[in-house]
């Protein structure tokens, strides 16, 4: 799952793309999208119990995919 952390790195990699470039439309396309990665990031900052709930349940699935290999295991 992605985080707020992981879109701010892609907003400052675009901004770093955009830095490089030539092109005046290149230039504000990778500024656009820098823009675009910063309201996602922020937008998921300011819902962090969503964000946490999710990473709990994906982490009590996987727990649970473990425990029935386990099981498996010890009826073979």
């Amino acid at each position: 799952m992605s985080t707020p952390a992981f879109y701010e790195a892609q907003a400052t990699r675009c901004r770093e793309y955009a830095a490089k470039s030539r092109d005046a439309d290149t230039i504000k396309r990778w500024l656009q999208l820098s823009l675009e990665y910063e309201q996602l990031a922020e937008s998921m900052a300011s819902v962090p119990q969503v964000a946490d709930g999710a990473h709990r349940v994906r982490q009590q699935e996987i727990q649970q995919q473990q425990s029935k290999r386990e099981s498996d295991k010890d009826k073979g």
